[in-house]
């Protein structure tokens, strides 16, 4: 570990942490006043579906951006991403309007259990509101995704702690405006964002911006073919996204909430470790081609050193965190409950999500992006497969087992063509040795969680034991990276 990515890297982690902290205490806030139930529904639903009608721009947008951008001058930088621009803007105003019209009808095939349940008419209101927001999401990311190709990290980070603060504030001191001010929130927190990244790309001088009514180039076309494959997964992702959440509506009222409370505490993994690692170690594998294999091997293993010990221990110790996050308000016991098993379902798939995310990377570097189609078309193919198999057994736990499943089947079809395509080397040392460090991981969690069950009721006190836990993990994982940092010190 060299000392300019742990200074990026704790940079990045005290504000990811800040975020998902605040963010936490958003959910908590969500949970306390509306409990799981039909406003914590739909502001889960309503949350996602902004994520989801971008990712297709997104998909575009993360695997072919940097690359392209590093490859050119500075003159011709400059001319690429403002046709990016406004071919963006123009894009995501065609989604808004087919979205905005059509609105009922995706309700329909999106959510068909909550037409059962609850008022769809406020609902279809509520949506045509919060669309607005797609501008707000592509323009943050597009900045965001500027100044990452320029090595300015810090603002990937900040992004969530501003729009979290946002939403804590009205929850707050006006939550009783339920879903409504919420949407309102969102659209203003990513307008001060978006100012936010503005100024940063001014200040910087790292770009000035000018649109383009004509946006025909060779560039934006070889992007475009590399990013086709990407797009049809994307679409697929989107199938998968439908099934979930249709197949969620029909549960009992609280069933999207719970799994969207799990999910958070999930993927806060990735979200302060695995994507850290991962952005950090882009631009340095898409600079340095011949290097990339050793930057790969590298990163690849600091952030399993990261992230599995983090979520044994969270398995572990679910129902506390589940406890201490939530529970309190109008969350019941029962609720808990649901939530924890949710979680314990849904972190072994994590490990494997950003270990899929880390390895999608060299995939963009070689600019071999089609084999992707066929490698998460398999994954995606088997979760739905999946949900309909184990919904049925399972319920709702179902759903979140055949994520996990997923994400483990396109993990380790991406290790195999990336090993047999020799874009990485040596890596079955690196997972011998992960299995080898896995083992005392796990027994140290069983007998530190019994001991916590069995002996300590309070909440503060298991927390203590789980934080102690995972620096323990971390040590066993880390430990040779940690003798080189001393001995490194010792020398100078």
């Amino acid at each position: 570990m060299s000392k300019k990515f742990l200074k990026v890297f704790f940079s990045m982690s005290l504000l990811l942490i800040i975020g998902k902290l605040m963010g936490f205490a958003k959910s908590m806030l969500i949970a306390y006043h509306y409990g799981a139930g039909y406003i914590s529904d739909v502001i889960s639903f309503e949350d996602s579906l902004i994520n989801e009608l971008y990712s297709v721009f997104a998909t575009f947008l993360g695997c072919t951006f940097i690359p392209t951008y590093l490859s050119e001058n500075e003159n011709t930088r400059t001319e690429l991403t403002n046709k990016l621009l406004s071919a963006g803007i123009f894009f995501i105003s065609v989604i808004i309007l087919a979205a905005e019209l059509f609105a009922p009808q995706l309700l329909k095939i999106l959510v068909p259990g909550f037409f059962d349940i609850y008022d769809i008419s406020q609902m279809v209101i509520i949506t045509r509101i919060n669309l607005i927001n797609l501008f707000g999401i592509f323009l943050i990311n597009y900045l965001a995704t500027l100044l990452q190709a320029n090595k300015i990290y810090i603002f990937l980070a900040l992004e969530g702690v501003i729009s979290s603060l946002f939403i804590i504030l009205y929850l707050c001191f006006l939550w009783q405006y339920e879903i409504w001010g919420i949407v309102v929130t969102r659209i203003i927190s990513s307008a001060v964002i978006v100012g936010i990244l503005l100024t940063a790309v001014r200040t910087t001088k790292i770009h000035s911006f000018k649109m383009y009514t004509r946006i025909n180039d060779d560039r934006i076309k070889g992007m475009v073919k590399t990013a086709f494959p990407l797009l049809i997964v994307s679409v697929l992702y989107q199938m998968n996204y439908i099934v979930d959440k249709s197949m969620a509506s029909g549960f009992m009222s609280g069933s999207v909430a719970s799994l969207n409370y799990a999910n958070l505490l999930a993927t806060a993994l990735y979200g302060v470790v695995g994507y850290i690692i991962s952005t950090y170690a882009y631009p340095m594998m898409a600079e340095k081609s011949e290097d990339s294999k050793k930057v790969f091997n590298k990163y690849y293993y600091l952030l399993c050193g990261f992230v599995i010990p983090i979520a044994v221990a969270m398995c572990f110790f679910s129902k506390d965190i589940v406890a201490i996050v939530f529970g309190r308000g109008q969350i019941t016991s029962e609720n808990i409950q649901v939530i924890s098993l949710l979680l314990i379902c849904y972190l072994p798939g994590i490990i494997a999500y950003c270990i899929k995310n880390y390895l999608v990377k060299m995939f963009y570097v070689q600019k071999d992006t089609r084999v992707l189609v066929f490698i998460d078309s398999a994954g995606v193919l088997v979760n739905i497969g999946l949900n309909f198999i184990l919904a049925k057994f399972l319920g709702v736990y179902g759903l979140a087992i055949a994520t996990s499943i997923s994400y483990y089947i396109s993990m380790i079809l991406q290790f195999i063509i990336l090993t047999k395509r020799e874009y990485i080397v040596a890596t079955k040392g690196i997972n011998i040795r992960i299995m080898i460090m896995l083992i005392p991981t796990v027994l140290l969690s069983m007998l530190m969680s019994f001991v916590a069950v069995s002996y300590i009721e309070s909440q503060a006190l298991r927390l203590a034991i789980f934080m102690f836990t995972t620096c323990i993990g971390l040590i066993i994982f880390n430990i040779e990276s940690i003798r080189t940092l001393v001995v490194a010190s010792a020398k100078r």
